[in-house]
């Protein structure tokens, strides 16, 4: 299977209580998005929410990871688990 990886410079999807958001789906879409920080700067691409909502019609699923967290970029490479935030358009 293959995925659609997103590194970040900052942490993955986090909640109010800074806990990794581990999964995105159509279904939670609404509630999580509040969770998005908005782009401080001009960003054509929607911001995270137009990445996660383009990555959301993918018949595969996508990963956001913290590329400055190595070891979580290598172990999602490598197909182990790892903290991140899974899109998929539904759940496992």
């Amino acid at each position: 299977m293959r995925s659609k990886n997103l590194c970040t410079h900052k942490s993955e999807i986090l909640d109010d209580n800074g806990i990794v958001v581990p999964l995105i789906s159509k279904e939670n879409f609404d509630s999580v998005s509040r969770h998005f920080k908005e782009s401080k700067t001009a960003d054509v691409t929607g911001a995270m929410a137009g990445k996660i909502r383009e990555l959301l019609e993918l018949d595969t699923p996508s990963y956001i990871v913290n590329g400055l967290k190595f070891e979580r970029l290598e172990a999602l490479m490598l197909w182990k688990e790892a903290e991140c935030t899974e899109i998929r358009q539904i759940r496992k």
